[in-house]
């Protein structure tokens, strides 16, 4: 289990202190050629952003060959994520405290009056909070095209940094907003075992609806649906089978978690979002919005967490500790 002192905390906070260029803008020199940014969208950067996104995703949509499938489908779907970021921006950024920050690592340094360029950006992620919710928010993480496509043509430069950028968000906001408790995201499956793995089953709270039930009948249908359909003949398009990846991912998940009750911590949410409860291993509920919490995160948040979503659904929804995922970023 990760666990912070007060000690190494005030360590981490002045190494945050001493990277922040402007009020919008922090630089860590990881390695030669590896910095991580957080960066604070703005009216002044969100067409960069628009126009970053639009070109990754030209780039994720083109086949450099067949081998690339896979990896092909996870860039659309952590895409997606950026895109939601975007849109959410769009949207709050003149109604409410809301703030959307692109994280990202680059293979260059970055200043206030030097932009990146987006061929030196090797992994992007989102992160958003808002006021008066006890958390942020880190959504689609990847690997970008221009990097993904180097991996199978070159070595990786920089390999597993995934969980050492998502560290650098979080000690970023942490520094930022002390009364921060949470990070809430709905990973891949993959990432998630990655955060579970590196962080401790108990810092990660596993999450679903009320009346997953339902949701596990709807899904099993759709995935019946999307078998019995398939032309053995043809290849199936990169979205539809993701889609059919992620049914049955949602399937296996929702099948075990009767069998995994009462193994780790747990978040559920009401139907609709109308409640929000973390409740530890003894499901003693260790954290409960309010009602203006409540609707602060069913106004922001659930911009992420839309159920009619190809690639995410609420139901894979997990809280992690801040403090946790901070602490794992060795200095």
């Amino acid at each position: 289990m990760n666990t912070i002192t007060a000690d190494s905390s005030e360590k981490i906070f002045q190494h945050v202190a001493n990277e922040k260029v402007t009020d919008g803008l922090y630089v860590r020199k990881k390695e030669e050629s590896l910095y991580f940014v957080m960066e604070r969208m703005t009216g002044e950067n969100v067409e960069f952003w628009s126009k970053f996104y639009s070109e990754e995703q030209k780039i994720a949509k083109k086949s450099y060959r067949k081998s690339m499938g896979k990896v092909q489908a996870n860039l659309i779907a952590g895409y997606m994520g950026f895109k939601d970021a975007l849109q959410s921006y769009g949207i709050y950024q003149r109604t409410s405290p809301h703030e959307v920050w692109v994280l990202y690592a680059s293979t260059t340094s970055i200043s206030k009056d030097v932009q990146c360029a987006p061929e030196n950006i090797e992994m992007v992620c989102t992160v958003s909070t808002s006021e008066n919710v006890p958390f942020t928010t880190h959504m689609g993480i990847t690997r970008t095209s221009r990097f993904a496509q180097k991996t199978f043509d070159e070595m990786i430069r920089h390999p597993s940094i995934s969980m050492d950028l998502h560290a650098y968000g979080a000690q970023v906001m942490k520094f930022r907003y002390p009364e921060k408790v949470h990070m809430i995201t709905t990973p891949m499956k993959v990432m998630e075992e990655i955060f579970k793995k590196t962080l401790g089953e108990d810092n990660v709270f596993i999450g679903y609806e009320e009346g997953w039930e339902d949701y596990l009948t709807e899904c099993k249908a759709k995935l019946a649906e999307i078998i019995s359909s398939a032309d053995s003949t043809s290849e199936q398009s990169v979205a539809l089978t993701h889609k059919k990846r992620h049914l049955e991912e949602t399937v296996a998940y929702y099948t075990n978690l009767v069998e995994a009750s009462g193994e780790s911590p747990i978040l559920t949410l009401g139907k609709g979002m109308a409640s929000f409860n973390l409740k530890d291993l003894n499901r003693k509920t260790i954290l409960s919005l309010n009602e203006d919490e409540i609707d602060n995160f069913q106004s922001i948040h659930a911009w992420y967490f839309k159920r009619d979503s190809t690639f995410s659904s609420v139901n894979l929804i997990v809280a992690i500790s801040l403090d946790a995922l901070m602490s794992y970023n060795k200095l």
